[in-house]
């Protein structure tokens, strides 16, 4: 069955224990809302503020709790983060009005309620601390690191090129070593390159633990958070992060390019592209070629978490590139093919607008 990438859980396949937790996030709210009408239509006694109050207490600090364990184990999508502490912060804002309502009217009735002071304070310094930081969109904060690994990705690129006085191509020597590969000694990840053994195959027994072992640089985290899919059946990690390749681009199968050769100017020309549905093991000497793959963000590919385009990410509606100048930019899932082409070349001489990215 063809779905669009990145995929969605169906709601059967989704765990037990995520149905609960939701079941439990509405029943919180409506026993909030219950709690507001009572406390408008009569008084309510100090020993049940005493219960509302520990209910208006304790569900921020149940609720993360709830939250990291469910995290934890089961890896629920985060896009709906913000949706589900929006609950919390609803079913806490109607408890804590209902809890001055029925105070004030508790004090009209000359009744006292010692306790209810105790109970706001602490709850207005559980949500201060927690529901901040819980609600900010993890998803923004995924975006950001992946965006920072295709600039790591750029550095290792240009430290390379100075070294070897050309780029890498996507695959070279005999036999073929993947770019990812050649480029770790000019990262922050040389002793792992010093692991791999360039004189054997990638895929040679010897050269399976580097292909076992996570190099952060290749790996979006939304990936990680939105799937389980993150190795192959042989526990080799997948990239997120393929070069171009193809007639024309930076990784031609005649020879390898320099800075120089760039006359359509390095910040107009694509060199690395995010390319998670094209599963690719991260040692994997292979990549995308625009002459004979479609060209496209997140094209529908034959299963979940697939995607045969020239970029697909975990993000919602569009994936990073990596601009030869050293530049990281988000393109929209809509951006025009014709747009995506142009961009691939080094010296074709075609003009770029970049008007379309602003609007």
């Amino acid at each position: 069955m063809e779905q669009g990438f990145p995929p969605d859980a169906p709601w059967n396949t989704t765990p037990l224990a995520l149905h609960v937790y939701h079941a439990f996030l509405v029943s919180m709210l409506i026993a909030a809302v219950v709690f507001f009408v009572v406390s408008l239509r009569r008084n309510v006694s100090s020993k049940q503020i005493w219960l509302w109050g520990s209910f208006a207490f304790l569900v921020p600090i149940f609720m993360t709790a709830a939250f990291i364990i469910l995290h934890q184990f089961i890896r629920f999508e985060i896009y709906r983060v913000r949706f589900n502490w929006l609950f919390v912060e609803l079913a806490w804002g109607i408890s804590a009005v209902a809890l001055v309502v029925s105070h004030v009217r508790l004090k009209r009735a000359k009744q006292r309620s010692a306790f209810y002071p105790v109970f706001v304070a602490a709850g207005l310094y559980a949500c201060f601390l927690l529901l901040p930081t819980l609600s900010t969109p993890i998803e923004g904060v995924n975006r950001n690191q992946c965006r920072n690994n295709l600039k790591q990705i750029g550095i290792g690129l240009s430290n390379y090129e100075s070294v070897a006085q050309s780029f890498p191509q996507a695959s070279m020597n005999d036999p073929l070593i993947s770019w990812r590969v050649a480029i770790l000694p000019q990262t922050y990840e040389s002793e792992t390159h010093k692991q791999y053994n360039s004189s054997l195959p990638w895929d040679h027994a010897q050269n399976l633990p580097v292909a076992q072992t996570r190099v952060q640089m290749y790996q979006c985290p939304s990936r990680e958070r939105r799937s389980r899919h993150t190795q192959d059946l042989q526990h080799r990690y997948f990239t997120d992060y393929v070069m171009l390749t193809g007639p024309g681009t930076m990784s031609p199968a005649a020879a390898p390019t320099r800075y120089r050769d760039y006359k359509d100017g390095a910040s107009n020309t694509v060199g690395v592209v995010e390319a998670s549905g094209l599963n690719i093991v991260w040692t994997e000497p292979r990549d995308f070629d625009v002459a004979k793959q479609p060209i496209g963000v997140n094209l529908i590919g034959p299963d979940r978490y697939s995607s045969p385009g020239m970029m697909s990410s975990y993000h919602r509606q569009g994936a990073h590139v990596l601009l030869m100048d050293g530049t990281v930019r988000y393109f929209n899932e809509k951006i025009d093919p014709s747009v995506l082409k142009a961009l691939t070349t080094i010296n074709a001489g075609d003009e770029v607008d970049w008007e379309w990215h602003f609007k």
